[in-house]
């Protein structure tokens, strides 16, 4: 691969381009849990415009932080995680489409 590194650099350096990163959230330290707790149906407003536009993607959207925190506290208190963990594969079951 050494050989041809060199027409590699040329390559990515003359035709690939990135445009700047841009903030869509300013979440910070806070999990999507804990704004959701502090601020009720009024933390919708911090989510970025095209997560906001679709229910769908705010519902999947909580559902994977609940579900990140299932698995970072399931250490702490497994049988209470496992039933949340339960809960969760419900609602989702009841509430997806075509319900």
């Amino acid at each position: 691969m050494k050989l041809y590194e060199p027409a590699m650099r040329h390559l990515i350096d003359n035709y690939i381009r990135a445009e700047d990163s841009e903030v869509i959230s300013h979440l910070d330290d806070i999990s999507l849990i804990d704004l959701v707790e502090s601020k009720g149906a009024a933390a919708e407003d911090d989510l970025p415009p095209a997560t906001k536009r679709k229910r769908e993607n705010v519902a999947e959207a909580i559902e994977n932080n609940v579900r990140k925190l299932i698995i970072e506290e399931t250490p702490v208190n497994p049988r209470f995680y496992e039933k949340m963990s339960e809960l969760l594969k419900n609602v989702r079951v009841t509430d997806g489409p075509g319900a």
